[in-house]
């Protein structure tokens, strides 16, 4: 997996809400971006997703423009596992001199509605660098486990790559589109991936007149007492 040099490894992963996989994904898509490798594991229970009957590899990277490359992860790791695909996309990131290694991530903890929005955890290098002139919150408190938390501890031993995060509230089980529109428009501002978020806007706008509707259908079952000998789990 060689490259020319890139600044930025952006990294999305399945998180809570799949927030950060869609934000990740749909960069790649929008940006019409060029597959440039992929990692492979070994002695795991893997997955093959596919699309349009076409598989693919489950850990992908991309480039996108000129100074990013994207990590796609589709495959839901077990924090046994994270430790070793932390260590081979740090190696790759020093073999390729990536500056940075940010993550994209949906985490659920407890918020208010004004609360959604995008915040930082990351390495002093990290808090320097493209997030420290940006709009963005240092993340109060809490602690990462998975690749996530792989990522930052190796971080703190090695100051290259910076490593960090930008963060939002996201709520399982997903997809929740939102927060992945945040999470696409804090990439942009702080790595210039140049992907707009309306047809993320649109699909989150169908999501919702469909859940609105389903649940006015329940609501107006429950209104006309109508007898079912089971219970009704569709909106559960």
């Amino acid at each position: 997996m060689r490259t020319q040099r890139r600044d930025t490894l952006l990294v999305g992963i399945a998180d809570v809400g799949v927030a950060g996989l869609t934000a990740v994904d749909y960069i790649t898509a929008q940006a019409d971006a060029t597959q440039i490798g992929h990692l492979a594991t070994r002695h795991l229970p893997d997955i093959t997703p596919f699309t349009d009957g076409v598989p693919r590899r489950p850990i992908r990277l991309y480039n996108v423009g000129t100074d990013v490359t994207v990590c796609v992860c589709e495959l839901s790791l077990p924090p046994c596992v994270s430790e070793l695909v932390s260590e081979e996309l740090l190696a790759w990131a020093n073999e390729t001199d990536i500056e940075t290694v940010a993550a994209v991530f949906g985490a659920s903890y407890p918020h208010a509605e004004e609360d959604h929005a995008v915040s930082y955890v990351g390495t002093e290098s990290f808090r320097e660098g493209a997030v420290a002139d940006r709009p963005f919150e240092p993340l109060s408190a809490g602690y990462f486990d998975g690749l996530l938390g792989e990522l930052l501890t190796a971080g703190l031993d090695d100051p290259e790559p910076a490593v960090g995060a930008l963060v939002t509230p996201a709520h399982p089980p997903g997809p929740d589109i939102d927060a992945a529109i945040r999470l696409v428009e804090a990439a942009d501002t702080a790595y210039g991936v140049g992907v707009e978020t309306t047809e993320l806007e649109n699909r989150s706008a169908a999501q919702r007149q469909y859940y609105e509707a389903l649940a006015e259908r329940m609501a107006t079952l429950r209104d006309e007492g109508t007898d079912r000998p089971y219970d009704d789990r569709m909106f559960m």
